[in-house]
């Protein structure tokens, strides 16, 4: 998209990209997956974003017990500033 944004003292044109995306499939009875991805990049007048997030989840059930294991990705550079960020995690849930 192509956006003309009006101000006071310019009007300045900034251009936006967003994508998402969310898939869950089901690998077993009590087993399934789950992504989530999301893209954005904004560029004009001082502003540069160039951000993507994503997640992968695997969840299961065994003897009463919620098991989930799961991968995260977090890249953002905006205006020369960069992060990056890749982790992992494991949580086990138990009911009663």
């Amino acid at each position: 998209m192509n956006y003309v944004m009006l101000n006071e003292d310019i009007s300045r044109h900034q251009k936006y990209m967003d994508v998402t995306a969310k898939c869950m499939y089901n690998v077993f009875r009590q087993t399934h997956l789950n992504l989530d991805l999301m893209y954005r990049k904004q560029t004009g007048q001082r502003i540069d974003l160039d951000l993507l997030t994503a997640k992968a989840e695997i969840n299961s059930v065994i003897n009463k017990l919620m098991l989930t294991f799961g991968a995260e990705i977090y890249k953002r550079n905006y205006v020369g500033e960069s992060i990056n960020f890749k982790g992992t995690y494991v949580k086990i849930i138990r009911k009663f």
